[in-house]
């Protein structure tokens, strides 16, 4: 893997602000320079950011854990989908399930208990949630950690 990587957002259903470019490829060149992925010559499939509230529980609340995975595809990286979880059930049996899944490879966004609908359809709330994302993100409110797929 060679950096800087690229992060190909052209041709998608939705646009992808370059805010959230550059915090994507802020925390992988941070990851790469601390735990780079092994061996660094291969190839990576897949990059998978997970951003987590340290403090988000099932009855104290927080901010929902953000899954963002990349893809490669023809020597440049995508975007795969963004998952929002949280926790679902009774607090002591509590588990983390999707809440809001913006899938880019089929072009749909999932929210937990509706029907699946076309990201086409979606581009207001999308923006709305990256924004707010962002903000958090800003704030200092996650841990990120960088899984590399190779």
């Amino acid at each position: 893997m060679s950096f800087p990587i690229t992060l190909d957002t052209t041709d998608t259903a939705l646009p992808i602000p370059q805010a959230l470019t550059d915090v994507l490829l802020k925390e992988i060149e941070r990851a790469y320079t601390t735990t780079p992925p092994l061996p660094k010559e291969d190839p990576l499939f897949g990059i998978t950011l997970v951003f987590r509230d340290p403090g988000y529980a099932p009855l104290l609340g927080g901010y929902h854990p953000v899954e963002i995975r990349l893809g490669r595809a023809n020597g440049h990286y995508r975007l795969d989908y963004l998952t929002d979880f949280s926790y679902v059930g009774p607090a002591d049996q509590a588990e983390l399930q999707a809440e809001v899944d913006f899938e880019f490879g089929v072009s749909q966004c999932l929210v937990r208990h509706l029907p699946p609908i076309g990201l086409s359809r979606v581009g207001e709330f999308f923006d709305l949630y990256v924004t707010n994302f962002l903000s958090y993100y800003r704030n200092g409110v996650y841990e990120v950690e960088v899984v590399w797929e190779n």
